[in-house]
């Protein structure tokens, strides 16, 4: 992040993590006027995006406004007209290991990716590039990385590969945060694996975020991927 101009940096910050009152966030938000001064702990992530729903335009802004110049550049990324796929691998279990304590902790198996990149190329066309975001290996994402027109991407970042994201015309994505931010700060058509939608992020029409199994794309959301148009470069570079 960019701490060049707001932010408060170096000793100044130490000191008043050491000598200010440390208030927890709900206790904070149940009557702000109470407190003059200290430090609110925001933790967790019980409600998601709920409390920032509204705040799209401006959360989106002074994100980017934060972030160094070298990590913003992914925006450039010219992925309007492509498809993004975030395939979560890491501390994530397959599902035919049947051990898992939360279903939004699960991979989703390549099989499902390709059939809704299979499904979103049948609406903007098979030549249409589609990029692979992911903490998997190479080998283990192959099956995608061999098809025609599919590339891996890292843009030396996590906050520049949110970005890049973010741009895309359409997100497939996986029960990841990382995607649900995506989506939040794209506002694309996003198409989420089967009980992975943690929350609906749009607030509009339900054809943006769709949850798709090995069915076809429903036409009403074939058609708004056809017609969207990801305008966040344009915007916010």
């Amino acid at each position: 992040m960019d701490e060049r101009s707001t932010a408060i940096t170096g000793i100044s910050k130490l000191i008043i993590l050491a000598t200010k009152r440390h208030i927890a966030e709900a206790e904070f938000l149940s009557y702000p006027e109470r407190f003059q001064t200290g430090i609110v702990l925001f933790s967790g992530i019980d409600d998601y995006f709920a409390p920032i729903i509204n705040e799209h335009t401006f959360i989106k802004q002074a994100l980017i406004e934060a972030t160094r110049p070298s990590h913003r550049r992914a925006i450039r990324a010219e992925m309007n007209d492509d498809v993004c796929m975030h395939v979560r691998y890491g501390d994530y279990v397959d599902l035919d290991q049947g051990d898992f304590p939360n279903f939004n902790h699960v991979r989703q198996p390549l099989a499902w990716y390709i059939h809704a990149l299979n499904e979103c190329r049948r609406c903007l066309g098979k030549s249409t590039r589609a990029w692979v975001f992911s903490d998997a290996s190479d080998a283990e994402v192959q099956p995608l990385l061999g098809i025609t027109g599919v590339r891996r991407a890292f843009f030396g970042s996590s906050i520049a590969d949110l970005l890049a994201m973010s741009t895309a015309r359409v997100l497939i994505a996986s029960g990841s945060t990382f995607s649900m931010w995506a989506s939040y700060l794209g506002r694309m058509p996003t198409i989420w694996p089967l009980k992975q939608r943690r929350q609906r992020i749009h607030g509009c029409k339900w054809e943006y975020e769709i949850e798709l199994g090995y069915e076809p794309l429903p036409p009403e959301v074939a058609s708004l991927i056809r017609s969207h148009q990801n305008a966040c470069r344009e915007i916010f570079v």
